[in-house]
């Protein structure tokens, strides 16, 4: 085992010693490693279910504004149909998969 001494003088000009091993050193580094992959481990699943909660919103806003423009379209179809029963009394209605057909009858 390897030791180190450093002395130095302080703003008061006393000498102090310190001594310093390899182990300690090593010691220094493995608890760094240990708090890396702590912390990796704790904060990685953690900004993933951020993400996660971030998509899974935005896919749920997407679906509301899917589903208001269909209503929407929905709603435009159905006045559409209303006009031309109005301005054209004398037809026969007509629906063939759900699409509406305006038959004039004949005279």
């Amino acid at each position: 085992m390897v030791t180190k001494t450093a002395a130095w003088t302080n703003v008061k000009t006393q000498t102090k010693e310190r001594t310093r091993s390899l182990s300690e050193g090593i010691g220094l580094l493995r608890s760094f490693v240990i708090g890396g992959v702590i912390f990796s481990v704790l904060s990685i699943p953690l900004l993933l279910n951020i993400q996660t909660t971030k998509y899974n919103s935005e896919i749920s806003s997407l679906t509301i504004r899917m589903q208001v423009m269909q209503s929407k379209m929905i709603d435009k179809k159905s006045q559409i149909d209303s006009i031309l029963e109005a301005k054209f009394p004398n037809t026969t209605v007509v629906k063939i998969n759900g699409q509406t057909f305006f038959i004039r009858k004949g005279k």
